[in-house]
């Protein structure tokens, strides 16, 4: 940014006027943890805009100055070190898009390699493999085009220019140097320095995308050229490990951003649609698809009294989180596919023992008394609680005071913003059918630091039903506890009861599945079944 606003020519400008052409730099509208209300885009952007400003003022302005800023605001992690993996990142945008040039925004968008359809020459607008090596490079740049470089290396001449093999390499070390530092920075707490970490990770994974694409599509035009297999070969490999970074970089983004998006240009952008495509530029190259990997199965370790008399209520919510699902009224919800391990209260150290893998998390009945149930407020894994008894200090650590309310099967919606409760927008939801004793857990007192909550009793504001920390969050404090605070992982109190889930609705049901899927880190996709 320094070197372009010094070489702005100015005999024929005094100044720039900076701003967005469609857009309005209003509210994020993006965010899977959005603030409330939802956070300014120039104070998401402040480093951005202060950058355009300062340099805009003082090009001369140094980078000793720029570290110093982020040292202020960011001291968790070396400050120079942030610089340098940010700037680096960052590279990844003008490296690319100044060898594969769309003039204007509809003609390409670097984050979903997409265009209109027409700029693509392809149906779904994505610019594959072929586009690639036809699309010429910025005329402003030395870059040299895929077809010429082909053409000078089978005449055996120089290629004038930044060849794309130079481009794809200079994309490689800018990425790797990234990742390199980031895999170095401790795990931070600050949500906005673990969204900024998250945001250069996603764009260096990004930049070994289109590294290994540049390089792919060069070896396959030599191969088209002088039909030498080596070089089909290595367009395989290439188009191969692309393909890995796009799954690594929209897994990344997808954590911090939701998933379509509508532009105002370009179109429809599905990071996950777009996968296909991501694929078949393999089979372009000459390649077969790789075999897929089966993920490792996601395990729901299940804490509940199987002798309660209430086994009803642990049961559909076993068929609802697993393979079979659940029926109401006739209207069949298919069950998430997860692996439910009951864990007995006898044998608790089985939950303590168990192999912490990834895509496990903990779910904790209310059908157990809470005095059987060993704390697992410091477990590295995601827990969901329905135990009311354990919202508290000396269980989960949300609030001071819980309670139950009694014939109360309804929660009202007060962010509807979140992925959790994002399909039912805001107001009463009826999640039960059952009448009774203490139908809905609360939370009452002192609210944690870190707490949102999404929902309370639609009778009393003050007793929230459906709250959650996200990791890095903080809960109340303890100070004869270590290892809980900051949250190790996701933690979520759902204040289901006794038999709420003998007679869930349609609604109870996709709520405890979408409040699961956000506790594991995977997208949230659980909806009403349609008519």
């Amino acid at each position: 940014m320094r070197k372009f606003i010094q070489n702005i020519p100015y005999e024929v400008s005094k100044g720039f006027y900076y701003g967005a052409d469609g857009y309005v730099w209003g509210r994020e509208f993006l965010s899977t943890e959005p603030a409330t209300p939802r956070q300014l885009e120039m104070a998401k952007h402040w480093y951005h805009w202060m950058l355009w400003g300062r340099l805009g003022y003082d090009p001369d302005l140094t980078n000793d100055r720029l570290i110093q800023m982020l040292a202020a605001r960011y001291p968790q992690v070396p400050a120079e070190n942030l610089f340098t993996a940010w700037q680096e990142a960052s590279m990844v945008y003008p490296v690319t898009t100044g060898f594969h040039w769309g003039a204007l925004d509809f003609q390409w968008y670097i984050e979903g390699c997409f265009s209109k359809p027409k700029s693509a020459n392809t149906t779904s607008g994505f610019h594959d493999v072929n586009r690639f090596i036809t699309l010429g490079a910025h005329p402003g740049t030395d870059n040299v085009d895929i077809p010429d470089y082909v053409d000078a290396v089978v005449e055996g001449k120089p290629a004038p220019g930044t060849t794309p093999i130079q481009v794809s390499q200079r994309l490689h070390n800018h990425a790797d140097k990234a990742l390199r530092i980031l895999d170095r920075f401790p795990k931070v707490a600050d949500k906005e320095l673990r969204l900024t970490l998250g945001d250069i990770r996603a764009m260096a994974y990004l930049g070994k995308y289109y590294g290994h694409k540049i390089r792919g599509a060069t070896e396959l035009a030599l191969y088209r050229k002088n039909k030498e297999k080596a070089h089909q070969d290595a367009a395989v490999r290439e188009m191969t490990q692309a393909a890995q970074y796009w799954d690594r970089y929209i897994a990344a983004a997808q954590t911090q951003y939701t998933n379509p998006i509508l532009l105002n240009r370009a179109g429809l952008c599905d990071w996950r649609a777009l996968r296909d495509d991501v694929q078949k530029d393999i089979i372009i190259a000459g390649g077969g698809l790789p075999e897929e990997k089966k993920p490792p199965e996601e395990t729901v370790l299940f804490i509940r009294d199987p002798n309660s008399d209430r086994a009803q209520h642990d049961l559909n919510i076993i068929a609802a989180l697993g393979k079979a699902g659940i029926t109401i009224d006739g209207v069949n919800i298919p069950g998430l596919g997860l692996s439910v391990r009951t864990i007995d209260p006898d044998s608790l150290e089985e939950a303590e023992t168990y192999s912490f893998a990834q895509r496990t998390m903990i779910l904790i009945s209310d059908t157990i008394a809470s005095g059987d149930v060993a704390n697992h407020a410091d477990d590295p894994l995601p827990v969901v609680c329905m135990e009311s008894s354990l919202f508290e200090r000396g269980g989960m650590f949300f609030s001071s005071d819980s309670g139950n309310i009694s014939d109360m099967p309804r929660m009202a919606i007060v962010d509807a913003s979140h992925p959790i409760t994002s399909v039912f927008g805001a107001g009463e939801i009826r999640f039960s059918r059952q009448s009774g004793d203490d139908i809905l857990g609360v939370l009452q007192g002192n609210m944690a630091a870190g707490a949102k909550v999404l929902a309370h009793n639609p009778q009393n504001i003050k007793q929230p039903c459906l709250v959650i920390l996200d990791q890095g969050d903080t809960p109340l404090p303890d100070g004869g506890r270590s290892g809980y605070d900051p949250a190790p992982a996701r933690r979520v109190c759902l204040g289901y009861q006794q038999n709420a889930f003998v007679n869930p609705t349609v609604d109870g049901v996709i709520l405890l599945q979408r409040t699961v899927q956000w506790a594991l880190g995977e997208r949230v996709t659980a909806a009403p079944p349609k008519p």
